[in-house]
Order: structure tokens, then sequence, then C-alpha cells
């Protein structure tokens, strides 16, 4: 026991770490939405000199201390709602999330959230693109309806495929996505099952003739 000691207080420790890396790992995709969507991080726009979030962009264009704003229906809505008016009060303006579109100033319009896995060359690693596009209109302006500059955000990074798996977030509906399976191979696709049938075959076969004599 005083041997075994050491060995279960490594193991303990070593399975504690993988967990917090794990947990630390999921939060990154959750928090690489927020950042795309509060702070912008890349876009399918090449024009930097609109390096704006959605929040910062409808701020600069309405000019009032008070907004009441509008989040249309969408699986991951109060997540967004919760993100826009963070980052509205951060710019300075009083923030209020209305539930009837009637009532607000802004409206957001949620085109879409996601999590995308995309193939590569390389079987052990996976394209990530985390993309959230927002459109927004202002209900306050003259005339009414006008939309709104606002920019469209994507981020790519090139992980591998434990990583993918293990990041997976459940938490909103655009924090995951569905990872395809590594490209089959010859081997996989004719020469294994091949030789899988081929030896139960002869597996069966032996065992006839070993019954017969």
């Amino acid at each position: 026991m005083v041997l075994l000691a050491p060995c279960l207080l490594y193991v303990t420790k070593h399975n504690i770490r993988d967990n917090a890396n794990r947990s630390v790992e999921r939060n990154v995709v959750r928090h690489e939405h927020v950042r795309t969507c509060s702070t912008g991080a890349e876009y399918h726009r090449r024009d930097r000199s609109s390096d704006l979030n959605v929040a910062d962009s409808v701020c600069a264009n309405v000019r009032s201390d008070n907004l009441k704003f509008f989040v249309s229906e969408h699986p991951d809505r109060d997540w967004a709602a919760s993100i826009i008016g963070r980052r509205m009060q951060k710019a300075g303006r009083v923030a209020h999330l209305v539930r009837i579109e009637d009532e607000s100033d802004v409206v957001f319009s949620i085109e879409d959230i996601s999590t995308r896995y995309t193939l590569r060359e390389d079987s052990d690693s996976i394209l990530r693109t985390i993309v959230v596009k927002i459109s927004a209109r202002n209900r306050s302006a003259s005339p009414s309806g006008l939309m709104l500059p606002v920019p469209s955000l994507r981020s790519d990074h090139v992980i591998s495929r434990d990583v993918a798996e293990a990041t997976q977030s459940q938490q909103h509906s655009g924090s995951h996505g569905t990872v395809p399976p590594p490209p089959s191979s010859f081997w996989d696709d004719l020469a294994q099952p091949v030789i899988f049938i081929a030896a139960a075959a002869t597996t069966v076969l032996l065992l006839f003739t070993v019954r017969s004599q």
C-alpha cells in the first residue's frame, strides 16, 4: 500500500488536471462566440476600418442614451440579447430588452449563430468555423425600419479532433456542431471487411473440419 500511494496520488492529480483542461476547452467555444459577437474578430469583410462589433455599430448610428431593443426568435435569443445588452451598457447606453417588437427602438434579427466543422487533408485535425450574423433595424429612425450597417463576424481555427470533441458545448445551439468522421480509406472500405469475412469463414471451416474428424 505504501508503494501504491504515490501512484494513486499521481493518477488522481492527472485526472483532476485533465478534467479541468477539458472544462476550460469547452468554454473556448462559448467565449469565442461572445468575443466574436461583442468584440469582433475576423469577418467576411476585409475592410479593417469597419472593425466594429454589432452593438458598437448600432450605438454609433443611433444617437440615444436610452435604447429599447428587441431580438428576433431564435434558440439562442436570450444568450445573444444578454451579450448585446452588456455591450451597449459598456458603450455608455442604458439598454432595455423588450419582448414586443413594436415597443423597441432597435430590432436585432439573428440570421446565423453557429459552430461548423470542416474536414481537412490532415485527418487528425479539423477546421472549426464560428459564425455570428445579426442584422439590425432602427425603428426610431425616419423612415422607420432603416437597416443599420453591422458586420458579419467569422472566426476560423484549426484544431485536433480530440479537442473538437472535448470542447463541444451543449449549453447553446450555436456553440456546438456536427464533427464529420475522418475520410475513409481503401483499407476501411474494402480490404478490412474482406479480411474479416475471410478470417471468419476460415474459422468456421476449421471448426467443421475438426468436428468431422
